[in-house]
């Protein structure tokens, strides 16, 4: 009797469609989004190295002053509704009517502080620029334009983080391509007929201003259907009252190093310190998937697991970069100093701080990110007292009429900045855990 002999067979295994799908398009939204982002950042590159070869080094400093002032407004207009934004609608971005609700609220509590912001910034922007040596019309002019922009900004802000907390991909790239693009069109246009700080403000403005109509008419159905709501007004004052006190001095802190150099030393100082900062865009370009899908992934994670992965697969990618960018920088800084032209050649040492500074501080802001992304707030106080502590201790051995004393300065707030979000994270992570805990 024979006996048949049977080979086995393997099963064999497919991926289900449905995984190769979404696969297929994840990757096709990424590989979009990155090479249209490429290019924007690209304008944004070359609008910024136009200006600083451009500009006249006054000019250059006025503007620079400029730019300051609305960073300082856009914090302050803030204070923590992009958290909120953030933690609640990372919750409900799926409901399209509570999700409205939510931005419109959000809207109308940022143009109560835009308003408190303007006039507690304005005055001592106009001191500032009169300080660098421009005249009492071109500083109200300059004025004017820096808080036309501060106020579209802060609208399409809120525009842009729904956006991204939806994945409209395609609306927030737009977005961000029309801002760019027209103002490296303008930008170009005074580059090569009359560079001045005014128009240079100016080119800013119209860009703003053409990026919130476009954003306007994509929402018209949120904003014309949506009003503001009280259903999160516990949280929001919660939110708030924890980071209102950090946002203002971190607000304080972000400019003070051209506040310094306004006071002690010159318009060239204030000038070098501008164009030096031009050389954050690689930095910016690096942490472009941080906003964009990493904070948001961040607010949407509900295992403590899955929390962990993230937090270990962004600081260790994001710290390999920015050290290597910063060794790039300190054998090789004229390389980096070609793109600013010859008036600033002579700022190596500076750089080399500058681009420390600048890590220490990507890494900060990133953890912050982290932090507000989940709400884990509480105890971000603590950052003001740690960081003046350590201002306090290195002020007394430093030269502020220097641009080196006063990038050093900058650099602690960011070491005592970077010590309370870390803590902060381990914190939220350990509340998390045990309320998972609870809840099985």
């Amino acid at each position: 009797m024979s006996v048949r002999r049977q080979t086995a067979k393997w099963p064999q295994w497919h991926w289900p469609v449905g995984i190769i799908s979404r696969l297929r398009s994840n990757l096709q939204q990424i590989v979009v989004y990155s090479g249209v982002q490429g290019l924007i950042q690209v304008a944004n590159a070359v609008t910024g190295f136009l200006l600083v070869r451009s500009l006249s080094t006054a000019d250059y400093a006025w503007f620079t002053v400029g730019t300051a002032a609305m960073a300082t407004v856009n914090i302050l207009a803030d204070l923590g509704l992009g958290s909120v934004l953030s933690s609640v609608g990372g919750r409900i971005c799926n409901d399209v009517s509570r999700f409205s609700r939510l931005v419109t609220t959000v809207r109308e509590r940022r143009r109560t502080f835009l308003l408190l912001a303007t006039v507690i910034t304005g005055p001592l922007t106009f001191w500032a620029l009169c300080r660098n040596e421009a005249s009492a019309q071109l500083s109200a002019a300059i004025l004017l334009f820096v808080f036309l922009s501060a106020m579209m900004a802060t609208e399409a802000a809120v525009w842009l983080n729904a956006a991204k907390l939806r994945r409209q991909t395609k609306i927030f790239v737009q977005a961000e391509a029309t801002f760019s693009m027209s103002r490296l069109a303008l930008t170009s246009l005074i580059s090569y007929a009359s560079p001045t700080a005014l128009l240079a403000s100016a080119a800013t403005s119209i860009a703003y201003c053409l990026q919130l109509r476009f954003l306007r008419q994509e929402n018209k159905e949120c904003i014309e259907n949506s009003e503001p709501s009280d259903e999160w007004a516990s949280e929001i004052r919660t939110i708030v009252r924890n980071t209102a006190p950090l946002g203002i001095f971190s607000c304080v802190q972000g400019q003070l190093s051209i506040f310094i150099l306004s006071f002690f030393a010159s318009a060239q100082a204030v000038a070098g310190l501008g164009a030096l900062t031009r050389l954050s865009i690689i930095f910016v370009c690096l942490g472009l998937p941080l906003g964009h899908f990493i904070f948001p992934a961040f607010a949407r994670c509900e295992s403590t697991k899955r929390l962990v992965t993230v937090l270990l697969a962004t600081y260790s990618t994001f710290l390999c970069l920015t050290v290597a960018i910063f060794t790039f920088g300190y054998f090789f800084p004229e390389l980096l100093l070609m793109f600013l032209g010859d008036k600033y050649a002579h700022l190596t040492a500076e750089l080399v701080l500058f681009l420390a500074g600048t890590t220490v501080a990507f890494i900060a802001n990133m953890s912050w990110g982290l932090v507000f992304a989940r709400g884990w707030v509480r105890h971000a106080w603590l950052s003001i007292p740690i960081t003046l502590s350590l201002q306090i201790l290195l002020a007394p051995m430093l030269d502020f009429t220097e641009i080196r004393s006063v990038i050093l300065f900058s650099a602690a707030a960011q070491i005592g900045s970077l010590m309370v979000a870390v803590g902060l994270i381990f914190r939220g992570l350990r509340t998390h855990s045990d309320s998972a805990m609870a809840t099985d």
